[in-house]
């Protein structure tokens, strides 16, 4: 990846690019007053009042002296910035043209185009923020709903970090106990119990792997849950594909064989936030068009959290039905019976969880996402009761520290000298600092920023 070299002064644009009303192009850097001011003719005056934030609104002017645009100058000193460097906010029309001229006149004074990320990569190694507060950053722009994004800002504001920070706390607690324990081995200092500390560890170990756990439900939430329409043709996965999405996405038909891609759309319900995919019917065929349709229905199918089997439910489950489902390799699987309307006896159910639905009565809507909603854990789950993790890193390195503090606990639990209770808590302890990023390296680095926008 590029060199970010932190004594350069970087410029972006905050904003999406494209017509729009305003834009916000950001500059920071050491330097960054100095190479704007050639471009105010107030930005002397406004810096040496020593006044910040400054704001005001003034023409910006080209190195030629021509008017660009009569823009929004905000000035933040770098005690005061979020980079924690001298940083200038321009807020001008978002017209491209003016967009792509501001950022040429600001090369021409000496400014370098920022890297993804690289602002709040400033952040963090200007101690700005932590490890785990730029990752929230992150999340909180990618976050598809309210619920999501509340937890992303909390993070920001220091919450998941001040979880990590207890649990380092604890490790350097236990390791003092260890330590001591080593230095003072033949005097008459009473001891530590080994079984009693491994009896400690195990309870943290607990709370790390409900974390752990949290995390697919964060990713649920951050990013929505892929869902899969799958079954044999014409039992009405596109009906139910429209039902679910309240339009008519998908083509419906009474021959076989009519969905020939993957249909796709995207659906809210209370909170949640569902990626449906409607895929063709899975049967033996010489069509090379649908050949090709049921391969990539297979390809959506690995892709998915979860999988929605349909069947008719006035025939109720077939033999036919099975050999498909006894194919199916991945993610879980609900089932949902359509053309209810149709049905007049009992018939046979499918070999899991189901409901039955008439496609045609917006009634049914509700029931099925509810459903889906309630089989991957988003239902009932209370965000506010505990911690979440929305970043795979963090998760990895949670299940790394866990596994650490069980071979520690081990240990304990056998008595053994407290000499090797501390290879493994010294493990662990690194695992959380590197969390919060008081250990990294640029392969780290790299890993956390290279998903950021440009302009954050």
């Amino acid at each position: 990846m590029e060199e970010r070299k932190l004594n350069d002064t970087v410029c972006a644009l905050a904003t999406p690019f494209g017509t729009s009303a305003l834009a916000l192009i950001r500059v920071s850097g050491v330097h960054a007053f100095e190479k704007c001011r050639r471009l105010s003719r107030s930005m002397d005056k406004k810096v040496q009042a020593g006044i910040f934030p400054c704001v005001w609104v003034e023409d910006l002017r080209g190195l030629d002296g021509n008017t660009i645009d009569q823009v929004v100058w905000t000035l933040f000193s770098e005690t005061r910035s979020y980079t924690g460097e001298n940083t200038v906010e321009i807020s001008c029309h978002g017209n491209p043209s003016i967009i792509e001229t501001i950022l040429k006149e600001l090369a021409l004074a000496g400014c370098r185009p920022a890297l993804p990320g690289e602002f709040t990569y400033r952040a963090f190694m200007n101690d700005k923020l932590d490890l785990v507060q730029a990752e929230a950053v992150l999340s909180l722009i990618e976050s598809e709903n309210l619920m999501a994004q509340r937890i992303a800002l909390q993070n920001v504001h220091g919450k998941l970090s001040l979880r990590f920070l207890e649990v380092e706390q604890t490790l350097i607690r236990w390791l003092a106990q260890v330590e001591v324990s080593l230095d003072f081995v033949e005097e008459d200092v009473p001891l530590f119990s080994t079984p009693k500390l491994a009896a400690e560890i195990r309870i943290l170990i607990a709370q790390l792997r409900d974390w752990v756990s949290s995390y697919q439900q964060g990713q649920f939430l951050k990013s929505g849950v892929q869902v899969t329409l799958v079954g044999r043709p014409n039992v009405g996965k596109s009906s139910l594909l429209n039902l679910l999405l309240g339009e008519e996405k998908a083509i419906v038909s009474e021959i076989a064989g009519t969905t020939r891609d993957v249909v796709e759309g995207h659906v809210r319900f209370e909170g949640s936030s569902f990626h449906l995919h409607d895929t063709a019917g899975i049967r033996a065929t010489q069509d090379s068009l649908e050949k090709m349709g049921v391969e990539r229905g297979r390809k959506a199918q690995s892709r998915a959290d979860q999988l929605v089997f349909v069947y008719e439910a006035n025939e109720g489950w077939r033999e036919e039905d099975q050999r498909i489902f006894e194919g199916l390799t991945s993610a879980g699987v609900l089932f949902v019976g359509t053309k209810r309307d149709l049905k007049s006896r009992e018939t046979p159910p499918p070999p899991g969880p189901f409901v039955e639905v008439n496609s045609r009565e917006d009634v049914f809507r509700a029931e099925v996402l509810a459903f889906i909603q309630e089989r991957v854990g988003l239902k009932k789950f209370d965000p506010g009761a505990g911690t979440v993790l929305l970043q795979a890193r963090q998760a990895d390195l949670c299940e790394k520290v866990s596994a650490a503090l069980v071979e520690a606990s081990k240990v304990g639990d056998q008595g053994l000298a407290p000499e090797f209770v501390a290879v493994f808590l010294r493990q662990a302890l690194a695992g959380v600092q590197e969390i919060l990023g008081k250990r990294y390296d640029d392969e780290i680095l790299d890993r956390v920023f290279r998903d950021f926008c440009i302009g954050k």
